[in-house]
This record gives structure tokens, C-alpha cells and sequence, in this order.
């Protein structure tokens, strides 16, 4: 098992480089490994690339990473606009 000590941290903190460094280190602010974000560095994710065709993020809503380095999709929505408002059987039109 190979180890190494993260730089700027105390001696009892210790990494395990043994999966070949995949596990990334949640909270430095850096994706890495199997995060899916760490902090503001979400990897150019969106609502789309995450849930899908149709998912998108309101011009109000921001995509967040949680502390387990997670994306938050709570503020993705699918929602639809209809084209004529007027009409409530009109088709719907995917953002």
C-alpha cells in the first residue's frame, strides 16, 4: 500500500494512493477522482448532463455541490413552457 502525506497538512494526516488515486479529496475545491464536484468546481456539469434530455436549470437557480461532493439537481427542473399560453392543449416546448 503506497501512502502519501498531503502537502500544507500535519503528519497525521495521510491519503491512501493505493486505488491509484481515485478517490479524489472532498473539500480541497478541485474535482477529482470519482467526485462528482468539490466545492464552486462542478466540471462544466448541468442539469442536462446529469438527469437528461429536457432537465434544465432556471435562469434564478444555481447548481450546487454538497459537502459530500454530490451535485445538488434539487434546483433542476423539467418543467415545460407552453408556446400559446392561451391554449392549454397546446404542445409543450422542452428548454
Amino acid at each position: 500500500m503506497a501512502l502519501g502525506l498531503l502537502a500544507g497538512c500535519s503528519s497525521d494526516v495521510v491519503r491512501d494512493f493505493s486505488d491509484g488515486g481515485t478517490a479524489g479529496v472532498c473539500g480541497d475545491g478541485v474535482k477529482s477522482g470519482e467526485e462528482q464536484c468539490d466545492g464552486s468546481d462542478l466540471d462544466g456539469a448541468t442539469c442536462t448532463s446529469i438527469m437528461g434530455p429536457g432537465y434544465f436549470l432556471p435562469s434564478s437557480k444555481t447548481l450546487t455541490c454538497t459537502s459530500d461532493c454530490a451535485i445538488d439537481t434539487s434546483a433542476c427542473t423539467n418543467a415545460c413552457i407552453l408556446d400559446d399560453p392561451a391554449s392549454l392543449l397546446d404542445s409543450c416546448v422542452l428548454q
